[in-house]
């Protein structure tokens, strides 16, 4: 795999038998992008007996799907409200549901194909100040009122410490119905998966040209696939292949580090429960620790957005903060990667406008890993004409971004002051 120094790189616990596409090939749906939801939509074609062919760019989850804080939390994006006004009140209503299929389907399929990726019950959003406690407090009841069929805790100062001992936070919401998992393995055993069904997977071909019509044809450098029908499954990485997509989204950076191996008895003091922790302000802190007993801490820039030359020393200023014991720790990985944001920060699914056999899935705002499975079975299922989620998700309208590439930094900037000039007001 190109090297991006990620811990998860470093302990990948198997590498696929795929090479780069150097033939002309016939498929009935060709995937353009090896993340979660461009594997698992042909993993999904595949058990259905779908003719498919995947291509990447790089390696299976070169891009975000590998390079992500391994949180799996339960909801379908990060403020429906956003969109509500777009939907009917029983359309917006079934995205509740959507949130809890998307963490099921994630977790049956590592069931079904026996995918050693770390899986673990837990997580936890923290509270820096008592207005988003009351957010916490707010959103605990409206999971009571629903009905959630997972454990929940509403957890106040001292409280808190059964979960995660920093004198930061005043409370959280403890959830056992979301996980946290190693993000890399998972996808990379969903893509072995997809070819023990017959998927074809290329890896290391990028994707020069797409000519559009009846039949898609889609051009590398080596080869061509010629398909009935598309699947955008880029994200953050689509780089300009579609100028309708590629201006519906900007693109942030997040970045994390991997600390050395943690005695036990220190995980026992600052995360007694194992579980996967995140914030709740505009721009987040969320770490966990590693099967092998590491903490990784991940975060971004709050205003302006830049990449920092020392991950490692920008992210240990954030540590520090939280863990003030962990101030010197060694810190063995660091990391980074980009994420795509809409306007709405909703995921953006559909079909490409003029061309009713190209289908798309982006911007999930750094929050994927759970809705990305459910947004696969979403277009799966649309490829194969069953119901399903695709009728409601494609509903949603995402405006255009103006200038999206050329402004990128001005407008990702402009957003984090503004959410947290926001989250001051308020």
């Amino acid at each position: 795999m190109n090297n991006v120094n990620s811990y998860y790189q470093a302990s990948a616990n198997l590498e696929l038998d795929a090479g780069p596409l150097d033939s002309d090939q016939r498929a009935e749906v060709c995937i353009v992008g090896g993340g979660y939801t461009g594997v698992n939509t042909a993993l999904e074609l595949a058990e259905q007996g779908v003719d498919v062919v995947l291509l990447e760019a790089h390696e299976i989850g070169w891009g975000g799907s590998g390079r992500n804080g391994g949180q799996v939390i339960c909801g379908i994006g990060h403020d429906p409200q956003t969109v509500r006004k777009q939907l009917s009140e029983r359309d917006f209503n079934s995205l509740y549901k959507m949130g809890l299929d998307a963490v099921q389907i994630l977790k049956n399929r590592v069931e079904r194909y026996e995918i050693d990726c770390d899986f673990t019950w837990g997580y936890c959003t923290v509270a820096y100040d008592k207005k988003r406690l009351a957010m916490l407090e707010e959103a605990h009841g409206f999971l009571q009122s629903q009905a959630y069929p997972f454990e929940t805790q509403l957890l106040k100062g001292e409280e808190l410490k059964q979960v995660v001992a920093s004198d930061k936070y005043v409370g959280g919401l403890l959830d056992k119905g979301s996980a946290h998992l190693h993000p890399l393995n998972l996808v990379l055993g969903e893509a072995r998966a997809a070819q023990s069904l017959g998927a074809r997977i290329y890896q290391n071909s990028p994707v020069t040209r797409i000519e559009k019509g009846e039949k898609v044809v889609v051009h590398t450098a080596q080869g061509k696939v010629t398909a009935d029908k598309l699947v955008y499954a880029c994200n953050a990485y689509l780089d300009g292949l579609d100028a309708h997509l590629d201006s519906r989204f900007v693109t942030t950076n997040a970045f994390s580090v991997a600390t050395k191996p943690l005695p036990d008895e220190l995980i026992a003091e600052i995360l007694p429960a194992n579980a996967a922790i995140c914030d709740n302000r505009p721009v987040i802190d969320y770490y966990r620790i590693s099967k092998d007993k590491r903490l990784l801490f991940g975060g971004a820039t709050h205003f302006v957005e830049y990449l920092p030359q020392d991950l490692k020393s920008h992210l240990r200023g954030n540590l520090r903060k939280v863990f003030p014991q962990l101030a010197d720790v060694e810190l063995d990985y660091a990391w980074s990667g980009r994420m795509a944001i809409g306007a709405n920060l909703f995921p953006q699914v559909g079909q490409l406008p003029g061309h009713n056999n190209i289908y798309f899935a982006q911007a999930y705002a750094g929050f994927g890993l759970g809705p990305s499975h459910l947004v696969a079975n979403a277009l799966a299922n649309a490829i194969l004409d069953k119901p399903g989620h695709f009728d409601v998700l494609s509903k949603i309208n995402h405006p255009k971004i103006f200038a999206s590439r050329p402004l990128n930094k001005l407008w990702v900037t402009a957003g984090k002051c503004w959410h947290q000039l926001e989250a001051l007001i308020h």
